[in-house]
Formats: structure tokens, C-alpha cells, sequence
């Protein structure tokens, strides 16, 4: 993926392998980082004990260089973790093998296990999720499942003719 900072560097548009670019808000305060990969297995949405919804999964994102006997890439594996509105709406639309851009913060915690052994997870905080693949280039079922209709969550339908940023 190929990101540009917008002239008021509180946005980005991105290239990856969209036919069109995608804009999205960064927080310049903060370190953002952001990926396109697939899902490696279905969203796991789960509730706090005060109500919050939590959805966890982990994204497969291939390097840009380097290719193994196969010719395939090498890929990165990222735990994944959105809160509240993110976490329904990935829970809701994604399946396993889904293409998906997320864009938050990477954020290490650590705990003792119960042989007192310290542990370490490294995890991506996500901040704001989206579509990484048209409903067009979709495969069928498992795509067409997960595209909304209408507005949901600040995502607006398009028609193909005109772009909202051209």
C-alpha cells in the first residue's frame, strides 16, 4: 500500500490494489500506522462486562519484496483488535479471506501467566476499518454478504461514474 499525506496532514490517500484511492482521517498527534491484509479467520465479537463490543482477529498482509520457491510473498501476521462501533461493523461484514484496510496504533501489553512467566502481546489498536476491495472484485458469496447497503458508519454509497474526491 502507498500512502500520501493529504495538505492538512489529518488525511491520507492510499494505493494498494484498489482500482481508486482511499482517503481516510489520521491523527497527526498520535503514531498511526495502517495495512491492508486478509483475515485469517472469522471476527471474534465478544462484549465487555459493561456492554462494550470488543471484536479481536488477525490480518495476513504480504511484503512488498522478496519471493520463496513458490514465487509467492512472504506475508506478516497482525493481531487485530477495534472496540464499540469498528467492532460491529467488522464483525458484521468480514469473513475469513476478506481484504480489509485498518489504520491504529500498535500497542504491547504484558501480564504473568500462572507459572509466573512474563507474556507479551503486541496488538493493533484499530481506530477506523474499511472495504479493501470493491464489491465488483469480489469472488461472490462470502463478498456479497459482507457489503453493506445504505449508510453505516459514516460509509456513504457511491455510484461507479463520479468519485466523491474527483
Amino acid at each position: 500500500m502507498v500512502c500520501t499525506l493529504l495538505a492538512d496532514h489529518r488525511q491520507a490517500k492510499c494505493f494498494h490494489q484498489l482500482s481508486y484511492p482511499v482517503i481516510f482521517p489520521i491523527d497527526v498527534e498520535r503514531a498511526e500506522n495502517c495495512a491492508v491484509g486478509n483475515l485469517t479467520a472469522d471476527p471474534e465479537l465478544k462484549q465487555t462486562p459493561s456492554g462494550v463490543s470488543v471484536c479481536r482477529f488477525s490480518i495476513a498482509v504480504q511484503r512488498r519484496f522478496g519471493r520463496n520457491e513458490q514465487g509467492q510473498a512472504p506475508a506478516d501476521f497482525f493481531n487485530i483488535v477495534t472496540w464499540r462501533q469498528q467492532a460491529e461493523f467488522v464483525s458484521r461484514y468480514f469473513k475469513k479471506g476478506n481484504p480489509i484496510l485498518i489504520c491504529g496504533q500498535i500497542q504491547t501489553r504484558s501480564w504473568s501467566d500462572n507459572q509466573g512467566q512474563k507474556r507479551y502481546a503486541t496488538e493493533v489498536i484499530v481506530d477506523h476499518a474499511e472495504f479493501a476491495q470493491s464489491k465488483t472484485e469480489g469472488s461472490g458469496t462470502a463478498n456479497e454478504q459482507a457489503t453493506p447497503s445504505g449508510n453505516i458508519d459514516g460509509f456513504v454509497p457511491v455510484d461507479g461514474e463520479r468519485l466523491p474526491w474527483e
